[in-house]
């Protein structure tokens, strides 16, 4: 690609370098399609105003081609008319923590993204058909601030409308690694004693709650089920083995075309997907256009202007075993999960944003 120029936004994070994941898997793909002009600005924690500073000088300044980057669902909404002013193609990723807002959507814009709160749907209905009416979320104070909570309950108010479920979240990070203590839900979990519990930890904080969960014994107890992220950094060794559910998304493809996509990093994924978006974006004649363009990636097949509500979601179940001293893991692809679209769940306008977290990534 001669004479292109393609603005990135990336934001920080303390405790996963998510922003060099990001780049690395966008650099690889614009390899690939020839894109060799990256100006890359960083965001902070995707606070709306420094990212309407960024964008204006993504366009004022460098003067960019397009703009692709990781920005949350809910900074876009709040974003939306200096991203339409900007008068280019842009891709946003995110892991889809924020229901998103698409009432007012600029048409340059695009949404590439892991749909958490639809993963989320599916794991509170097939908890409820699963294992009872008796549900439980327990995750940090950060990732909690997204919209799991009411995607949760949507999904078990689907599988049965007299289903409750009750939380617990750890308490503010102390110390200077931005970490809580997983242990103070622990507690709660005995407390409760509720049908199924859905953990939305990640990274450090997720091993710390496993071991604790497995070392009071909670697991013989409790079905345990979460979000891909809550098994990656896994590592101690159990003295027996127990049981994890997990979802796995896929795109526009019936089947998962490796078992343990969750294994992948999930920001280098999107980094690689938007380079190629991008790539294949750019006809014979110069010009820009993402509608309707259709890639292939570790997700499926999928076009992101088709993908925006998650109507080409396809979730399965997958089954976790780890097993004894070894601590190898045996994961199984179950069913492929029920699931809901965005324009299915049937929420007001009014109460689409009801987070005031910006950050797009979760508690990291």
């Amino acid at each position: 690609m001669t004479d292109f120029t393609l603005g990135v936004l990336l934001p920080s994070s303390s405790i996963l370098p998510m922003a060099k994941r990001f780049k690395s898997g966008l650099k690889r793909a614009a390899k690939e399609v020839g894109i060799e002009q990256m100006e890359l600005e960083f965001i902070g924690n995707g606070n709306p105003r420094l990212v309407e500073e960024v964008m204006r000088k993504m366009t004022e300044f460098h003067e960019v081609d397009a703009i692709t980057g990781i920005v949350s669902n809910q900074t876009l909404a709040f974003c939306s008319k200096v991203f339409e002013s900007a008068g280019v193609p842009i891709l946003v990723n995110n892991l889809g923590g924020h229901l998103p807002e698409l009432k007012d959507l600029p048409n340059n814009v695009f949404i590439n993204s892991d749909h958490i709160w639809q993963q989320m749907w599916s794991l509170g209905y097939w908890g409820t058909e699963k294992f009872g009416s008796k549900g439980m979320l327990v995750g940090g104070v950060y990732d909690m601030a997204y919209n799991f909570t009411k995607a949760m309950d949507l999904g078990m108010k689907k599988a049965n409308p007299d289903s409750k479920w009750s939380f617990a979240v750890t308490r503010l990070p102390q110390g200077v690694d931005n970490l809580s203590d997983p242990s103070v839900v622990l507690d709660y979990i005995e407390k409760d004693s509720p049908d199924f519990l859905i953990a939305a930890f990640c990274g450090e904080e997720a091993r710390l709650f496993m071991e604790g969960f497995i070392n009071r014994k909670l697991h013989q107890k409790v079905p345990l089920l979460g979000l891909p992220y809550l098994l990656r950094d896994l590592s101690f060794e159990p003295e027996e083995a127990f049981k994890v559910y997990s979802t796995t998304l896929t795109m526009g493809a019936s089947q998962p075309q490796e078992v343990n996509w969750f294994n992948g990093d999930v920001f280098e994924a999107l980094g690689y997907e938007s380079g190629v978006l991008l790539g294949a974006s750019r006809d014979g004649g110069g010009v820009l256009q993402l509608s309707g363009i259709e890639i292939n990636s570790s997700r499926g097949s999928f076009v992101p202007s088709k993908a925006l509500r998650g109507e080409e979601s396809v979730i399965h179940l997958v089954e976790h075993l780890y097993k004894g001293k070894v601590a190898s893991t045996q994961s199984t692809l179950g069913r492929q999960l029920r699931t809901a679209a965005l324009h299915e769940l049937n929420i007001p306008h009014s109460n689409m944003v009801d987070s005031g977290w910006f950050n797009p990534y979760l508690g990291l």
